[in-house]
């Protein structure tokens, strides 16, 4: 589909190219309709740059994709079908945390008042839903800390 996308984007630029040279204009004027070969040479430099600069865009643009599939906090916004299981023991999310520099506490694997702060303030900086509760998104962006 990329290069569908693309060839559609250089067959505007080159439809662009042309109207502002005067090659699409349909009206009979004094003006010479002829096109000599500098003219096709211009063309084709301009073209070339278009198509240097949209390489570039592209470029650009699957590279910012790939970071944000890959960043810990893209799961956040992701479906739910697209978290893999993450099933951490109540020690290792308490390690996690502590790890991530937020303090639960004594590591002890008890769920106590700190620790619970400790997950709203880390689902609170990571985007995620605020609820002190170390659900499947929580615990997928805490195990990056492990």
């Amino acid at each position: 589909m990329l290069q569908n996308k693309r060839q559609f984007t250089i067959l505007v630029c080159l439809v662009i190219v042309l109207g502002l040279t005067g090659c699409s204009r349909g009206s009979r004027s004094s003006r010479s309709t002829k096109v000599d070969s500098n003219d096709i040479a211009e063309m084709k430099a301009q073209l070339s740059i278009i198509e240097v600069k949209l390489d570039s865009v592209i470029e650009k643009q699957e590279m910012a994709i790939m970071e944000t599939k890959t960043s810990p906090t893209a799961y956040a916004t992701d479906t739910r079908r697209d978290y893999p299981a993450a099933t951490l023991t109540k020690k290792e999310i308490q390690k996690a945390l502590k790890l991530a520099g937020f303090n639960p506490g004594v590591i002890d694997g008890k769920m106590g008042k700190r620790t619970r702060t400790a997950i709203k303030d880390f689902q609170h900086a990571h985007g995620l839903k605020v609820d002190g509760v170390p659900g499947r998104k929580t615990q997928v962006v805490l195990r990056d800390y492990l």
